[in-house]
């Protein structure tokens, strides 16, 4: 019996070998992920699955090495195929496909990189506007962790996440600043590193959150002024087309954390009624889901992906209503987070699906 077993596994390693040969590590790690989450995807939204095994374990199983996994699973994520939180891997559904590659959804491929292939390959127009509107996003998650820490909310491990998304922000800044820009994008980005070192110092401050609060939230609302300009000149300050809409899209990413932050820092000292400003956001979400809508086309995953990000937005928005809401209460809070969480992973699907379209 043993030996029958053995030779039956024998055989499946060797036909999981041989249909794995011509496959890249991200493409081996994304079979392996489906068919853990049960062999197939809805067309839209997120599939959870969690890892059960070492990284070293998986790499084995699947015929590649430790290092190799890493990689490619960083390689996943920055695609935006993935969102990795710890043993929790967040398939995003619709950005496992081929984005306007036909009429029927086809999953998305990855490609063998040459040896003698540049690494420092020119960045597209829509990842630039992508990345300049990761900027504005950044900010306001630095300052929801920052007043996080006020609330009570796992002080510790919100001080280790502000460390790392201080640390992220500045190098999306440098990937920027080394790229070759045109003058008046240069001088834009100028301007928003200027309001990054005073939101940076009052992060830092030696007063314990939420002391300082009115000053944070403030000048992470000057940020969003003067990254919304250096995004407008990163498009061309074009108001239509599918650059536009990757811009929109990624206006959205930032809105439904700029909600979040503004739930958040209610009732600190100096801070204003949030009421108005996160009625004024919703309706700008509102909005620019509506343009969204308008610009997808007939594409089906674009389509459906707009429709679940509609339909988590409104139990987002539920989630912050006065009538049942108790503030600084660490179970809403602990909702709103989670839920803001989930919005935030739908929206930047978004983003990366509008940033294929405009290639």
């Amino acid at each position: 019996m043993l030996q029958a077993v053995a030779v039956r596994l024998c055989e499946v390693e060797f036909d999981v070998a041989g249909q794995h040969a011509s496959r890249t590590s991200a493409q081996r790690i994304l079979d392996y992920l489906v068919e853990l989450a049960g062999g197939s995807l809805a067309l839209a939204g997120e599939t959870t699955v969690e890892l059960a095994s070492t990284k070293k374990v998986l790499a084995a199983r699947i015929g590649i090495t430790p290092e190799a996994f890493s990689r490619s699973l960083r390689e996943l994520a920055d695609k935006g195929v993935i969102v990795v939180d710890k043993r929790l891997i967040h398939i995003q559904n619709a950005a496992t496909l081929d984005t306007g590659a036909g009429e029927q959804p086809q999953r998305l491929s990855f490609s063998r990189r040459n040896k003698g292939a540049r690494r420092d390959e020119t960045m597209s127009v829509g990842e630039l506007i992508n990345l300049c509107g990761r900027l504005r996003l950044q900010v306001q998650r630095l300052a929801i962790d920052w007043v996080l820490i006020g609330h009570g909310v796992a002080p510790v491990e919100m001080q280790l996440r502000l460390r790392q998304g201080i640390a992220e922000f500045e190098r999306s800044l440098a990937v920027l600043q080394v790229a070759s820009l045109a003058p008046e994008l240069g001088e834009a980005l100028e301007d928003v590193g200027r309001v990054w070192a005073d939101f940076r110092d009052a992060l830092g401050a030696a007063e314990r959150p939420p002391t300082g609060a009115a000053r944070v939230l403030q000048l992470s609302e000057d940020f969003i002024t003067a990254a919304d300009f250096l995004n407008a000149v990163a498009g061309g300050f074009a108001a239509s087309g599918s650059l536009y809409m990757v811009n929109v899209a990624g206006r959205n990413r930032m809105l439904s954390q700029r909600v979040a932050k503004f739930f958040l820092f209610e009732g600190f000292e100096g801070c204003p009624d949030p009421q108005a400003q996160i009625a004024a956001s919703c309706r700008a979400f509102e909005h620019n889901l509506q343009r969204l809508r308008e610009n997808a086309g007939d594409l089906p995953e674009l389509v459906a992906q707009i429709d679940a990000t509609a339909g988590l937005w409104s139990r987002f928005v539920a989630a912050l209503d006065p009538a049942i809401r108790q503030p600084h209460r660490i179970g809403r809070v602990r909702s709103v987070l989670d839920e803001g969480e989930r919005l935030l992973r739908y929206t930047n699907t978004l983003v990366k699906l509008f940033e294929r379209l405009a290639r």
